[in-house]
């Protein structure tokens, strides 16, 4: 048992070093993509992954209203006749 436990506590320090390494990471791409976030009010480490979806969401609906306005517009008097 003794040797069982000495495994999994050095298994467990390596799980919280590479946790530390990957909430840093996120935390620079968060101040990256969305600026300070040390004196924000919300300090929730992943936020950055709603801030990315919702921005994926916006995106998802200006194509969809492009593809609708683009079926129903008139022929672009710019454009190059065939």
């Amino acid at each position: 048992m003794m040797c069982f436990l000495s495994y999994a506590e050095k298994k467990l320090k390596e799980l919280e070093g590479d946790e530390n390494r990957v909430l840093s990471r996120v935390k620079e791409i968060t101040e990256y993509f969305h600026g300070d976030v040390s004196n924000k009010e919300d300090q929730n480490p992943l936020r950055i992954f709603v801030i990315v979806r919702d921005f994926l969401g916006m995106l998802d609906s200006v194509c969809k209203e492009l593809r609708r306005n683009k079926s129903t517009r008139s022929p672009n008097p710019l454009a190059p006749f065939r």
